[in-house]
């Protein structure tokens, strides 16, 4: 896959997500809770809930270093 693939897959996933919160009036944040609820059954349904995990963490680090703090 290369990085045009990787664009045009992540802009169909946006539409579809879109769609689906548009459908069933779903706010961001429940959207969230259920796509990633529905994340976490696939890894676990593959095995890969460990390395998911990991991956998970190593965003939300990623995400608090680059956060400014609130004043």
């Amino acid at each position: 896959m290369n990085d045009d693939d990787i664009a045009m897959m992540v802009h169909e996933i946006d539409e579809t997500l879109a769609s689906i919160a548009l459908k069933y009036e779903l706010l961001p944040l429940t959207m969230s809770a259920y796509v990633l609820a529905r994340l976490v059954v696939a890894n676990e349904f593959v095995g890969s809930q460990k390395e998911f995990s990991l991956v998970l963490d190593k965003a939300k680090e990623t995400i608090e270093k680059h956060q400014q703090p609130l004043h």
